[in-house]
């Protein structure tokens, strides 16, 4: 069973496949890396968490572009918090997961690719 520090887990490995080119740019390598972090996942689990977590991690890259322009009106209005219509579709495009991963990934792909 895939617990939420897993999916954490699996997300930040998904991040630095992605994002950085790690694992020698090998998916095998990452969900090795993976399984090696997580050993209460199956080989089957790992795959799984890590095809999730990329495939949420690539998604929320496009829907946080399209949602940019009320990211930067909260940005500047100094309001905390997330935008409701981001965390909505990337919970019907990927549903099932624990609510955090929606909010991390989306303040991840917020600070990395529109405030760096």
């Amino acid at each position: 069973m895939i617990i939420e520090d897993d999916w954490n887990t699996s997300l930040q490995v998904a991040r630095n496949f992605h994002e950085y080119d790690s694992y020698r740019n090998s998916p095998n390598q990452a969900v090795k890396a993976l399984a090696k972090r997580c050993p209460n996942l199956t080989s089957d689990e790992a795959q799984y968490a890590f095809d999730t977590c990329l495939a949420l991690l690539i998604s929320a890259i496009d829907v946080v572009e399209r949602h940019k322009d009320k990211m930067w009106a909260k940005y500047h209005a100094n309001e905390s918090g997330h935008v409701p219509a981001i965390l909505g579709e990337l919970q019907a495009a990927h549903p099932d997961l624990p609510d955090v991963l929606y909010r991390w990934v989306t303040g991840w792909v917020w600070f990395w690719h529109h405030l760096k």
